[in-house]
């Protein structure tokens, strides 16, 4: 998704654990990796990137990180 957008030239994305999910397992499948794409997308940013929506233990469909692009350089 980070890739795409860079591409597009756009210089944010936001991006949803329930999306990610959606994008990577075929949600609604049988077996949700949220948990995993939360995991991921934390891990993922960096000091310029802001956290938009968390759920009360952070992990859940409901997190959302507006992640800056270009994303080529030190974090």
């Amino acid at each position: 998704m980070l890739n795409r957008a860079e591409g597009l030239g756009r210089t944010e994305i936001a991006i949803n654990a329930q999306d990610l999910d959606e994008e990577v397992d075929g949600y609604p499948g049988a077996s949700h990796r949220v948990a995993m794409c939360c995991d991921a997308m934390v891990a993922e940013m960096w000091s310029d990137d802001n956290l938009l929506s968390a759920p009360p233990d952070g992990i859940g469909q409901s997190l959302t990180i507006n992640f800056r692009l270009p994303r080529r350089w030190q974090r």
